[in-house]
């Protein structure tokens, strides 16, 4: 292994001074032939520092932990790659844990960040019911997450249920429309906002609301509220979904959005180039990952743990595209 007294040994210097150019003291009275001196012999012996040493010094560890749930959720996952690309930009490593969505686990996963001397946690909160761990008073740290709260970054989906409801029935007359979902844990607010927006309507859960995970099981239901309940419009809570109902209703001859409209949730890029192109609720994910991130690097700068922000509820955008019967260029 590798060592600061290499490291001097091969640049000529002493290991204090070693120490100061790679731990970027202020302090540091090194010329800049030494400094390109050392910072060669680094490359050059392929030096990587302990970073258990440096916990121990109470050195900052330039570190930032994500606590998730690892899903094949699309819009998840981007949302989370574009974190872990700013927090690099910012000069931070990224530690990755994937909690499963057990509570018990991210408790484990939070006391284990603090150990390494984590200088802050982003938690990607799946769960209606915010974490209350004592742990959390002991590190920065920043929510994205379903819920509202202190220090929680999220979208207003309510809002979002709403638009897609008023303009199914304020633009396009519908009177029969169905939220459809894998899961109606994950996607409450959205079907919230629907009922909102739906108040007009004679609705009626039973004939309205698909929560089904099997996929084929979801499409019979849905299939059979537009053929046997004259349904004429489906709100899908992700595109993915949105997109899977197009497709089998097109196979089967149903004409989108002549005799059904769909409308998804997300914004994924891949709907404006579905025929119809989709018409969807998009998540401003580069705006949540902005934000998320400035506020744990201003929560970190600040020294102190016990700093809370504010709410940041964001709002999602209507793209009007073809699916929900606007046309081309509407």
């Amino acid at each position: 292994m590798v060592t600061m007294s290499d490291i001097a040994k091969a640049a000529g210097v002493s290991q204090q001074t070693v120490s100061a150019v790679l731990n970027g003291r202020k302090h540091c009275y090194a010329s800049d032939a030494t400094r390109k001196n050392i910072l060669d012999a680094v490359a050059k012996l392929g030096y990587i520092p302990n970073q258990i040493a440096r916990s121990l010094r109470g050195m900052p560890s330039g570190v930032i932990g994500i606590i998730d749930a690892i899903t094949d959720v699309e819009i998840h996952n981007e949302l989370v790659s574009l974190i872990s690309s700013k927090l690099w930009q910012k000069g931070f490593r990224v530690m990755l844990c994937d909690s499963g969505g057990d509570p018990g686990r991210e408790e484990n996963i939070l006391k284990e960040f603090i150990s390494w001397n984590v200088e802050g946690v982003i938690y990607y909160n799946f769960n209606e019911d915010l974490p209350k761990s004592g742990y959390l008073s002991r590190i920065p740290h920043v929510f994205i997450s379903f819920s509202e709260g202190e220090n929680v970054v999220a979208v207003d989906r309510r809002k979002g249920g709403q638009m897609v409801a008023r303009h199914l029935i304020e633009c396009h007359g519908h009177d029969k429309i169905a939220f459809i979902t894998t899961e109606l844990y994950g996607s409450a607010g959205k079907y919230k906002g629907f009922l909102d927006a739906a108040t007009g309507l004679k609705f009626n859960k039973r004939h309205f609301l698909v929560d089904e995970p099997d996929m084929e099981k979801l499409l019979s239901r849905t299939l059979q509220l537009h053929k046997k309940s004259g349904v004429t419009a489906f709100f899908a809570s992700n595109d993915y979904l949105a997109a899977f109902i197009m497709r089998s209703f097109i196979d089967m001859g149903i004409r989108i959005p002549d005799d059904v409209a769909v409308i998804g949730f997300d914004g994924l890029g891949y709907g404006e180039f579905l025929r119809p192109s989709l018409t969807t609720v998009r998540q401003p994910v580069e705006k949540i990952a902005d934000i998320a991130v400035a506020t744990l690097v201003k929560k970190i700068k600040s020294k102190d743990k016990s700093v809370k922000s504010k709410n940041c509820l964001l709002v999602p955008e209507l793209l009007i595209r073809e699916s929900c019967g606007c046309g081309k260029g509407k």
